[in-house]
C-alpha cells in the first residue's frame, strides 16, 4: 500500500482491519520496513511520523518504508503490511538568519552595505518553487539605492536624513 503526506506534518493514515485490532510497527525484513523507527502508532490505529519529515533533508529519499502489524483481541497477529509513504514538498516561507548593526552613510561619501545572506529559503534545493525576490522599506535617503539582485545598498547620499530602521523582505515566487 502507498500513501502521500506533505512534509512538516506527522499524521500519515488511519489503519484498518476487518475486526477490532491493535496496530504496531513491525520489524523490518530486508529492505521492507527499514524506516520503521521513524514512525509510531498514535492511539490504536493512526500511523504517524515520530517527528515531522523534511523533504529537503540532505541525502534522504522522500519515500519511506514501514511495516505494520495488527493483533486482534484474541492475540492473533496479521501478516505484516508493507507501506510506502511518500513525503511531498511544500513551499516554505523564507527565514531571516541574521541582522545588520547600525550603519552610517555620510553625505557626499560613497557608501555600500551588503545584506546578502540574511535570508535563506528552506526550499533551496530544486523544488519548482522559484527564487527569492527582495525589497527594502522604507525608502532610502536620496542618493542611495537598493539592488535587489545582489541585496546591496549603495550610492552617495546627497542629503542628510533622520536615522531609520529598514526592513528587508524576501518573497519566494512559489
Amino acid at each position: 500500500a502507498t500513501a502521500s503526506v506533505s512534509e512538516n506534518t506527522t499524521r500519515v493514515m488511519d489503519l484498518s482491519a476487518n475486526e477490532a485490532a491493535l496496530w504496531s510497527i513491525a520489524p523490518a525484513s530486508g529492505s521492507l520496513g527499514v524506516d520503521g523507527a521513524l514512525f509510531k502508532i498514535d492511539g490504536s490505529s493512526t500511523l504517524v511520523f515520530a517527528s515531522p519529515p523534511n523533504f529537503e533533508q540532505p541525502g534522504r529519499s522522500p519515500v519511506y518504508s514501514v511495516r505494520v502489524l495488527a493483533v486482534d483481541p484474541a492475540g492473533n497477529a496479521s501478516a505484516p503490511k508493507d507501506l510506502a509513504i511518500t513525503v511531498t514538498n511544500v513551499n516554505e516561507a523564507p527565514v531571516a538568519v541574521g541582522s545588520v548593526g547600525a550603519q552610517t552613510a555620510v553625505v557626499g561619501k560613497a557608501f555600500s552595505a551588503s545584506l546578502s545572506g540574511l535570508v535563506v529559503d528552506p526550499d533551496s534545493i530544486p523544488s519548482g518553487f522559484g527564487t527569492l525576490s527582495y525589497s527594502l522599506t522604507p525608502a532610502l535617503p536620496a542618493g542611495l539605492a537598493f539592488n535587489s539582485a545582489n541585496q546591496t545598498i549603495s550610492g552617495t547620499p546627497t542629503a542628510a536624513a533622520a536615522a531609520s530602521i529598514y526592513t528587508l523582505k524576501a518573497t519566494d515566487s512559489g
